[in-house]
């Protein structure tokens, strides 16, 4: 086949595949009825959403809780296996829906609820390369932490995120300090 000729049907199938994932990522229709979904919890959309959510982590909650007895049956243990990975993708593609949807993802994405989005889902695809840290307590703990999101405690919110704040500007003598304690 020619070169000129291989080229041509290359560029027709890049912009076959180009097209959508633009219209995708540019329709603001779509962003702005997930948003009403993901982050207004007083519209109907939203409620049912929180209430799934909600039922959901109490479900990975009891999923990672039993999935700890030892004495259950071989069966049992990998159907838990396999729902709380079921219910980990299903947090993932929630954390990045709330990143599309948002008006300004960076902020999200380093917010309190953003970052305990992502330590709570995170550590699950880094333990398919180092399969011991999906067993750390606190990856777990991060995982009831969601509880959050749907409790809508604000004043917590807004304590976490003043205390990330606080740290981006005190990091320089949180260094120094930790520098000399090593020392």
């Amino acid at each position: 086949m020619d070169n000129a000729v291989m080229k041509k049907k290359m560029n027709k199938i890049i912009r076959w595949l180009y097209d959508p994932i633009m219209r995708f990522f540019h329709n603001t229709e779509l962003k702005r009825k997930l948003h009403r979904v993901l982050f207004e919890p007083d519209t109907p959309c939203g409620r049912r959403f929180e209430r799934i959510l909600l039922a959901s982590i109490i479900g990975m909650v009891l999923v990672v809780t039993l999935g700890s007895v030892r004495s259950f049956p071989c069966f049992i243990t990998v159907g838990l296996k396999i729902l709380e990975y079921i219910l980990l993708f299903a947090f993932s593609v929630e954390y990045l829906m709330r990143i599309y949807c948002s008006p300004s993802p960076k902020r999200y994405i380093f917010s309190f609820l953003g970052i305990i989005d992502m330590l709570a889902t995170v550590p699950f695809y880094v333990g398919i390369f180092l399969p011991g840290i999906r067993d750390f307590l606190i990856v777990r703990v991060f995982r009831v932490i969601r509880v959050l999101h749907v409790l809508r405690l604000r004043s917590i919110i807004e304590e976490g995120n003043l205390l990330l704040v606080s740290m981006r500007q005190s990091i320089n003598k949180i260094l120094v300090f930790f520098l000399f304690v090593v020392i």
